[in-house]
């Protein structure tokens, strides 16, 4: 019975390393048309911000490594209290950027806001 048990908990993973969840980012708004890319938490990535804009075509798998990074990044920032903003100044015709994370999303409209800037770029150069 207690071997049964043992390899029962060891079959749920025993690994202390989370599984990362998966992270949207895209723009919306404005009077551009929508993108939006979402790296899976196995690494894939579905969409392309950057491509449906022109510069590059998109990735489809990211290794590991990077996945389990921008969980750490996002998650961090989260947190933190990275929060949603309008930006002063910034014109209606102009998309908002957002990040969407483990059911929260935080959208900017603008660039006053660089540790959510740095980290949407930081994403979507990653994705393609």
């Amino acid at each position: 019975m207690l071997a049964l048990l043992v390899a029962g908990l060891a079959a749920c993973g025993g690994s202390s390393a989370a599984t990362p969840a998966a992270i949207e980012i895209g723009t919306t708004g404005g009077n551009i048309i929508p993108t939006k890319a979402v790296l899976e938490a196995d690494g894939h990535v579905q969409g392309s911000v950057l491509s449906m804009r022109g510069h590059g075509p998109p990735r489809h798998l990211l290794p590991e490594s990077t996945v389990l990074s921008f969980d750490r990044q996002v998650g961090a920032a989260f947190a933190a209290g990275l929060a949603s903003r309008q930006c002063p100044g910034v014109l209606p015709d102009f998309a908002s950027a957002y990040i969407a994370f483990k059911g929260k999303t935080v959208t900017v409209h603008g660039n006053c806001e660089p540790r959510f800037s740095a980290l949407w770029n930081k994403l979507a150069d990653a994705t393609g």
